[in-house]
């Protein structure tokens, strides 16, 4: 290697470690800035249907989103808990899962795939939601789309989502004085800088998830109801 090639392999990589010091994806779960314990909401309505609305966040980020996710659901009358997949939850005994995690590397947390494993059957007896946090591919472009899908593609060999969303976390931001850091990161695809939540639209697909189920549910009740109803009854006469 020449002198100025091994300058040049140096340089990228304090880059690199400039704009992604903290980044590193640890082998277990670890505390985060932001309160992840369990959240539970409207449990004074004993009989409404129950949601967990669970998580895999490396920086507090997407916690605080799946905090508001279910206190969204909570108000439109969902016995919602809110846990960390850190906390190993169980899923049976809910009505609908939403799940949803931080990516690094192009796929959601290790420890997020590891509770799709723990729980995969149960998983699969209920219907899941699922919502990814990034800062990469943002862009509606058919190539950002088809990339910020495939964080997903390990995740729907386990399971069969009845929704998937992508929302734009909190991503450190970038050296200003560092000018190769910067491009670097743009060049590769990140699309945020800073905290690019957007409120609106989370509480929104959680409304979503909200109407879907309602509205599915209804209709199971209302062909449930109509096969009971006697083939007399269900005739009619012609004049």
């Amino acid at each position: 290697m020449t002198r100025r090639l091994f300058l040049l392999v140096a340089l990228l990589s304090d880059a690199l470690f400039g704009l992604c010091a903290g980044c590193a994806v640890p082998k277990a779960c670890r505390r985060t800035a932001v309160d992840t314990s369990r959240m539970s909401l409207g449990m004074d309505v004993p009989d409404a249907r129950r949601v967990l609305v669970v998580y895999a966040s490396r920086t507090g980020s997407t916690a605080e989103i799946a905090q508001v996710m279910g206190a969204t659901l909570a108000m439109r009358g969902w016995r919602t808990d809110v846990v960390s997949v850190c906390d190993r939850p169980l899923v049976t005994g809910y009505d609908a899962v939403v799940l949803g995690s931080a990516v690094h590397g192009g796929k959601w947390l290790p420890e997020a795939i590891a509770f799709i494993e723990e729980n995969v059957a149960a998983l699969r007896r209920v219907p899941v939601a699922v919502f990814t946090v990034h800062g990469m591919n943002l862009g509606s472009d058919a190539e950002r789309v088809a990339a910020r899908r495939a964080y997903l593609d390990l995740v729907r060999t386990r399971i069969a989502p009845i929704d998937e969303v992508w929302f734009a976390g909190v991503v450190p931001q970038p050296v200003k004085s560092n000018f190769l850091a910067l491009w670097m990161y743009r060049a590769a695809g990140g699309g945020c800088e800073g905290d690019c939540r957007d409120w609106s639209a989370i509480r929104a697909w959680a409304e979503q998830v909200h109407r879907e189920r309602a509205g599915r549910e209804e209709g199971q009740n209302r062909n449930s109801a109509t096969a009971h109803i006697p083939e007399t009854a269900k005739s009619t006469s012609v004049a």
